[in-house]
């Protein structure tokens, strides 16, 4: 999933890549990569917002992993 999603901010299909990294963070919440990546697609939407939480949330995944 983190692949297609990242091929779809890429190709500027950023609601195709939010949809994937939310389903990839249905498996597993305390993935990095994925809350970096949606902290992106949602920045490229201008949800701010959105987007800091989610990089608090990868933050505090990487907290969690260590």
């Amino acid at each position: 999933l983190l692949v297609q999603a990242n091929e779809d901010l890429k190709a500027a299909r950023v609601d195709a890549a939010i949809e994937k990294l939310k389903r990839a963070l249905a498996i597993n919440e305390l993935a990095f990569d994925a809350h970096t990546m949606l902290g992106s697609a949602w920045q490229q939407k201008k949800e701010w917002e959105k987007a800091i939480g989610e990089y608090d949330a990868a933050f505090a995944a990487f907290d969690a992993a260590s």
